[in-house]
């Protein structure tokens, strides 16, 4: 995310994120954006419940706060559908004129979408919406923080999806390597418990102290399951001399067994034969 001069560059990951975090009604279905003279680029939303706000550079441009509709932000978005394509959004003190669907590598405009015109009339301000989400100071910050993979956030969905929407409690680890617990009852009376065990990180808010281990697959997979190379196996020297035994017969100790096997075995010639016994005469009456 950057603005400059040709007005605000968003891709589509990022307007995702934001459009995730707005609401309903004039108040909340908006995202607000704001270029001060400091060179920051702030864009944040709100649906009343949860907040969002990302800071960016700003090089240029015309100073001020838009509030969009999110609406259109979500039809920009739905037009970006080739890989490196990224939203401007031109704007100018009075307002938003219309944006254009990018080559973020060449800065090719490939289309236009036109604004329609009718911004997101709200009371609520950039200052409204930031303004609860100072992240405390680390050194001066007396609670208990931890970080954990936002992917987890999917199966905390679906925990409330079968609960049929209870909120679900958190307990705050104790430490930032401690588990998260979690537990929630559903309306039949199912009592849902679970932990969430936190990632190694820098510091807050920084990146992974580890890189995520790959993952090993479920039990039985063919991915786990390890090919005995028995080539590799047959070549190593044979453990008869050290008084072991591997169980493994060499081609040679075959040929050997089979040629003895073979010697000993009776012939025809060397067979005795068995005295046939004479049939029985009958006596006379």
């Amino acid at each position: 995310m950057l603005a400059s001069k040709k007005g605000i560059e968003i891709n589509r990951e990022q307007l995702w994120a934001l459009l995730s975090f707005c609401g309903e009604g004039e108040h909340h279905a908006c995202v607000h954006f704001r270029i001060n003279g400091s060179g920051k680029l702030e864009a944040a939303a709100t649906s009343g419940k949860r907040s969002v706000e990302a800071i960016a550079k700003a090089e240029g441009g015309a100073t001020g706060e838009w509030a969009i509709d999110s609406a259109f932000l979500e039809k920009c978005r739905l037009s970006m559908v080739g890989d490196g394509e990224t939203l401007l959004i031109r704007l100018t003190p009075k307002g938003l004129t219309d944006a254009w669907i990018v080559e973020a590598k060449t800065g090719k405009m490939i289309a236009p979408i036109g604004w329609n015109r009718e911004a997101a009339t709200t009371q609520v301000t950039m200052t409204d919406i930031v303004s609860g989400l100072r992240v405390p100071d680390d050194k001066n910050h007396t609670g208990s923080w931890c970080a954990f993979d936002p992917e987890h956030l999917r199966g905390l969905t679906r925990v409330r999806v079968a609960t049929e929407g209870c909120p679900i409690t958190f307990y705050p680890p104790t430490e930032p390597t401690a588990p998260m617990h979690f537990e929630a009852v559903g309306k039949d009376g199912t009592r849902w418990r679970g932990a969430i065990l936190p990632e190694k990180v820098l510091g807050p808010g920084q990146e992974a102290d580890e890189p995520p281990e790959a993952d090993e697959g479920a039990p039985g997979r063919s991915d786990r399951q390890v090919k005995l190379d028995l080539k590799a196996r047959a070549a190593k020297p044979r453990e008869d001399d050290a008084g072991g035994d591997d169980g493994i017969i060499e081609d040679e100790d075959a040929e050997r067994m089979k040629a003895e096997q073979a010697a000993s075995a009776p012939t025809l010639s060397t067979q005795k034969k068995k005295p046939q016994r004479k049939a029985a005469k009958a006596k006379p009456n």
